[in-house]
């Protein structure tokens, strides 16, 4: 007897496995905003290269807004120090001295920083820029300090004022890629200030090491405070080049998803068919979105799978001046006992292969194949003014491909082929499942040359052989040929074209005494090459979905390299305004080729979204996009609120300290 407590209730299975499948997801969305998991991921789909160019782009755009931010800086400084409180003339000097030679100095250090050449030859040039660029800022604010304290014994000594500055400059502003460097150069820095605190600022102070202390307790808080924006400006950018992957490799998997389509439908109908119908599917979609849903009546068009297709349109052809092939294989129904199911049907694959790659290269359309018959037609549904000749070479490649075929594995088959010239007509006939095919007498002429024709040869009627022009070798008919009904009916008389065998196209009678005679060391060689061709042919049969996927990873990097140029790297970009032309031109000329329009029509793309953005408030001016963007959750709150309680903790420290 079972226990009711031990049954199980398949409600509860599939709730909790929702729930799991739901934490799962809440779990990979905290994960991909994890900076450990953004780094692993974008080494792993070989994007840390591209992340490094653009971080450069990114970084140089920043130093233009530094250049920038310090010119106006040290020109209100010193406006501010010749306005302000009359001091004697020989006071300022020091400060506008070290003041104006400073940003002079500055400027001339970061404009290499500026020069992409340059930077791509020696690596080095941003960090010893930068180094000489914090150098000189150090110097110049310290100078004022020690200047009046040595000379002018100003009373209460001077506190250098560009400390903030100068350490946020280094975290947020300089071109420097590894956090460890910025590190060094903060953490020098902020010595640096503490030796002139302790002994210049506080040096009259009676408790100047509390004063040290809090300053100490400061400036930990201020280089905490650059490298807690350089990690988080590093997260958003590595997700944001990890989107646009994804975006990226999603449009091509559409693409690849639409060509399989197209692919399919080729398989089912022929081009021209295939276009003709899409071409109506499209108009009758347009004339539903333009609102024109009176005109389309609903009954006459049906659905198959997502196609439609109108029911009064078969999308008939009538074609003339063409030449129809019909093949098939000799001892198909023999073999078909003697052989494994799975090794029949890759014998047929095989064949069958080779017969489409010959096809295409004779320019002949298959129409299709039914177990070993595979059939065809020459001047359809491009004029072909050479299409009896276009069949008879595909029927003697045939023969040669399935001897070769015969040869290698060993087996006792042969082609018979049929080819007749005449006019045709073709159609899609069918609602769930399309046919294309062809129909006329001529059809069926061909059809019964073939079975009435001999293996190993290719059995034309003289309407074909009058188109030949007298290229191929020829005799008469078979007896089978002569007394057919429908042949007789139509008054046609045939004739068989014999291929002409040499050793260079390794072709050999059906005689196995003659065969096994000619097995020199050469046929063994071609035999292996035949092998190694069939293992092609099955290998790309079976794999061809993994390397078409292997392709489109390959591509999305190259499509991505190309997305590179055209990421926007902020609203205000003041590096144009220090590169110069070449880099410039440069630049436009890498990333023209990637666009249709060039990239003038990519950066409007990008210019016009970044409109939307307000210059000063850093909010979207569309109403609707920044109410959706309030509603989208924080996933790096919990960073902002560590930083939030270090930020407390070093306030209660600094406060402590000084009551006490």
């Amino acid at each position: 007897m079972i226990n009711n407590k031990d049954a199980v209730d398949p409600k509860n299975d599939k709730n909790e496995i929702e729930q799991n499948q739901e934490a799962d997801a809440d779990y990979y969305a905290l994960k991909k905003w994890e900076l450990g998991f953004l780094r692993r991921e974008c080494v792993n789909l070989g994007l840390e290269v591209f992340y490094n160019k653009y971080m450069a782009r990114v970084q140089r755009s920043y130093l233009s807004i530094f250049v920038v931010l310090q010119t106006f800086i040290s020109i209100a400084h010193v406006v501010v120090i010749v306005t302000g409180e009359q001091h004697p003339t020989a006071a300022i000097h020091p400060d506008l001295i070290c003041y104006t030679f400073g940003s002079l100095i500055v400027w001339v250090s970061l404009f290499a920083a500026f020069k992409e050449r340059l930077i791509k030859a020696h690596p080095w040039v941003p960090y010893v820029t930068s180094c000489a660029a914090i150098f000189t800022l150090i110097v110049a604010d310290i100078m004022i300090p020690l200047y009046h304290a040595a000379v002018t014994f100003m009373n209460p000594p001077l506190r250098p004022s560009y400390a903030n500055h100068i350490i946020f400059a280094i975290y947020i502003f300089l071109p420097l890629s590894e956090n460890y460097h910025v590190i060094i150069l903060g953490g020098a820095t902020t010595v640096c200030y503490l030796i002139i605190m302790a002994l210049i600022s506080y040096r009259l102070e009676s408790d100047m090491i509390i004063k040290v202390t809090t300053e100490l307790i400061y400036f930990l808080c201020l280089n905490l405070f650059g490298l807690y924006f350089r990690l988080i400006n590093e997260i958003a950018i590595r997700r944001t080049f990890l989107d646009r992957r994804e975006l990226v490799e999603g449009n091509l998997l559409l693409k690849f998803a639409r060509n399989q389509e197209k692919e399919l439908l080729l398989s089912i109908l022929p081009e021209h068919t295939a276009e003709l119908m899409e071409k109506d599917i499209r108009v009758m979609i347009e004339k539903m979105r333009n609102g024109h849903h009176n005109n389309i009546n609903p009954q006459n068009f049906f659905r198959t799978g997502t196609q439609w297709r109108s029911i009064n349109k078969l999308y008939v052809q009538k074609h003339t001046n063409v030449t129809i092939l019909y093949a098939d294989v000799v001892n198909y129904t023999y073999i078909t006992t003697q052989l494994p199911v799975k090794s029949l049907v890759d014998v047929l694959h095989e064949l069958f292969v080779k017969f489409d790659e010959a096809a295409k290269e004779f320019n002949v359309l298959r129409i299709k194949f039914l177990g070993d018959c595979y059939y065809c037609v020459s001047g359809v549904p491009i004029k072909n003014k050479y299409h009896a000749k276009s069949c008879v070479d595909l029927g003697l490649r045939m023969i040669k491909d399935i001897r070769d075929v015969r040869m290698s594995r060993d087996l006792n088959i042969d082609m018979r082929i049929g080819i007749h010239s005449g006019s045709i007509i073709s159609g899609v006939i069918g609602a769930c499942k399309w046919q294309y095919d062809i129909w006329s007498k001529d059809v069926i002429i061909a059809n019964k040359l073939e079975s009435t024709g001999e293996a190993g040869k290719v059995h034309v009627t003289m309407q074909t052989l009058e188109l030949l022009d007298g290229e191929y070798i020829y005799e008469d008919g078979t007896e089978k040929a002569k007394v057919d009904p429908v042949l007789m009916k139509h008054n046609i008389q045939t004739f068989l074209i014999v291929p002409q065998f040499s050793d260079d196209s390794n072709y050999y009678g059906l005689s196995e005494s003659a065969t096994s005679s000619r097995l020199s060391v050469g046929v063994k060689r071609k035999t292996i090459q035949i092998k190694k061709e069939r293992s092609q042919v099955t290998r790309n049969f079976m794999q061809n979905s993994m390397e078409q996927f292997r392709e489109i990873m390959k591509q999305t990097n190259v499509e991505m390299a190309k997305e590179l140029d055209g990421m926007p790297i902020g609203k205000f970009q003041f590096n144009k305004i220090f590169s110069t032309r070449r880099d410039t031109l440069q630049q436009q000329t890498s990333s023209t080729p990637y666009y249709s329009n060039g990239s003038t029509n990519n950066e409007n793309i990008n210019d016009s979204r970044l409109d939307n953005l307000s210059t000063f408030f850093m909010c979207f001016e569309n109403k609707r996009w920044e109410w959706l963007f309030m509603k989208e959750p924080d996933l790096m709150l919990k960073y902002s609120v560590l930083m939030s309680f270090i930020v407390f903790v070093c306030i209660f420290l600094i406060q402590v300290l000084d009551k006490a």
